[in-house]
């Protein structure tokens, strides 16, 4: 007996997150709670920091559809900003990206308002303020997704957009393209998508061919599905009918892509419902060249109406999961945190509990700025909650803070200034380089670099921890 007990303290010793809770719930949140809605961490102000905004039904009699930005002070105190230009929605769909390519990032919401549905493009003036851009061509929308990316290859940013259309009376899932000033053009060339809402629209390179792939989830009406369209580098997609075919279709869904095993390819899982009400969570590999294969015996308990977040939460390097959901055993709401091994084994980590939700959005980030990911997650319990867990896990070096493909190089291309997202950390300098692999420069910012006096071509930004640097490439035109 007296050494099972030593052996026990040993063991809490060497890794006190097994019988401790790292994820620590922040009293005196001030958001508003809301379901059917959107959170995001983004820094809109380029003051550093994650700023935090807020869509959805805030419950109460008739129309209550919000859409609240929160600016942070940098510790994680947050501010209600008044005569936001942004209308209040329901149903609600949001996505933050560099549209017009001057190094800060608006906005696309989507979503029911009292009276119809919006579709909606904000530009941001650098400083937070942001303005409603008139005559954009996208249709519509609620109970859909927003997705930007860029889709055929010209270096600027394009809009996927998806949900239920007023005009069409139906679904729609329609691309737009941009010609690099935030005008887009709804591109016809691309094909005609599975039509779904209540699902999922994901963007990941599954066949390592370099360029945007798509996957679509959701509810067709009669039935749901799950589809993958293969880009030929062009923003022109093909169904792909065998991959199609092997993931469970799903409704009331999310999905996410990340390399799970560290084999360098982009793998999936699904977290939803199919037929009348099986929940299930899947966990899909990938082969490298956009081949999947189905998971047998992961621990992952699925739920509709939820979310899918990949997050290194403990630093090690890999990629952790966060589930939430509406699933089929008492109490049915739940938020799993499940650890990865770095090889795509995975575990409960029982030891860390969040309130369950389902109608529910999680954004995650460095709240307060002390290099680890916090988390917020927005959704349905017993009542409607946007809550704050801070992460106090210990930190070793930025190496476990970020992975490579978290780290944002933006706008790119660039004629003149490049900003760069770390997600709050620090770097200890960020060096310019061309493509012979010359220093050009070095610089301690990484907000509003000045690279105008460089000539057109490709260059190098390489950004540097403590003996971990990340490499991202530029086009300087």
């Amino acid at each position: 007996m007296k050494i099972y007990k030593l052996l026990m303290i040993c063991l809490i010793a060497i890794n006190p997150s097994i019988y401790s809770q790292n994820f620590i719930k922040s009293d005196g949140t001030s958001f508003t709670g809301t379901t059917d809605g959107t959170v995001h961490l983004v820094d809109v102000d380029s003051d550093g920091d994650l700023d935090c905004f807020i869509t959805g039904d805030q419950g109460g009699s008739g129309f209550q559809g919000v859409a609240e930005l929160y600016t942070n002070d940098g510790t994680g105190s947050f501010t209600l900003v008044s005569g936001t230009p942004f209308s209040g929605v329901e149903s609600a769909s949001s996505e933050f990206a560099d549209l017009d390519n001057d190094g800060d990032l608006d906005l696309i919401l989507t979503g029911s308002i009292s009276g119809g549905r919006i579709a909606h493009m904000y530009t941001n003036d650098g400083a937070g303020k942001f303005s409603l851009v008139a005559g954009t061509p996208f249709k519509d929308v609620s109970v859909g997704d927003v997705v930007i990316a860029d889709l055929d290859g010209d270096s600027d940013l394009d809009v996927i957009i998806s949900g239920y259309n007023t005009t069409a009376a139906a679904r729609i899932s329609e691309v737009y393209k941009n010609d690099g000033s935030a005008s887009f053009t709804l591109f016809t060339a691309s094909p005609t998508f599975d039509l779904a809402n209540e699902g999922d629209v994901d963007v990941a390179d599954v066949d390592g061919d370099n360029d945007l792939d798509i996957l679509i989830t959701g509810d067709t009406g009669p039935s749901e599905l799950t589809s993958l369209y293969l880009n030929d580098g062009t923003g022109i997609f093909t169904k792909d009918v065998t991959q199609s075919t092997l993931f469970t279709d799903m409704r009331d869904s999310d999905a996410d892509f990340a390399d799970v095993d560290g084999d360098g390819d982009q793998d999936l899982l699904i977290n939803g419902r199919y037929s009348t009400s099986t929940r299930t969570a899947e966990l899909y590999l990938n082969n490298g060249s956009g081949e999947f294969s189905l998971v047998a015996g992961t621990p992952f308990t699925g739920g509709n109406a939820g979310t899918v977040d990949f997050f290194d939460y403990d630093n090690d390097g890999d990629m952790d999961v966060l589930l939430s959901g509406y699933e089929e055993v008492a109490p049915n709401r739940n938020t799993r945190l499940y650890s990865n091994d770095g090889l795509g084994n995975f575990s409960e980590v029982t030891s860390e509990t969040f309130t369950g939700i389902n109608n529910a959005d999680v954004a995650i980030g460095d709240i307060n700025g002390d290099s680890k990911k916090d988390i917020i997650i927005l959704g349905y319990s017993s009542t409607r909650i946007a809550e704050i867990y801070l992460n106090s896990t210990a930190t070793s070096n930025a190496s476990h803070i970020l992975l490579n493909e978290e780290v944002q190089v933006y706008p790119n291309p660039t004629n003149d200034i490049i900003n760069i997202d770390l997600f709050g950390e620090i770097p200890e300098s960020i060096d310019i380089i061309n493509s012979t692999g010359q220093v050009l420069f070095s610089t301690n910012s990484y907000k509003g670099i000045d690279i105008s006096d460089l000539s057109d071509g490709i260059y190098f930004v390489k950004i540097n921890f403590n003996g971990t640097s990340y490499a991202k490439k530029i086009i300087k035109k």
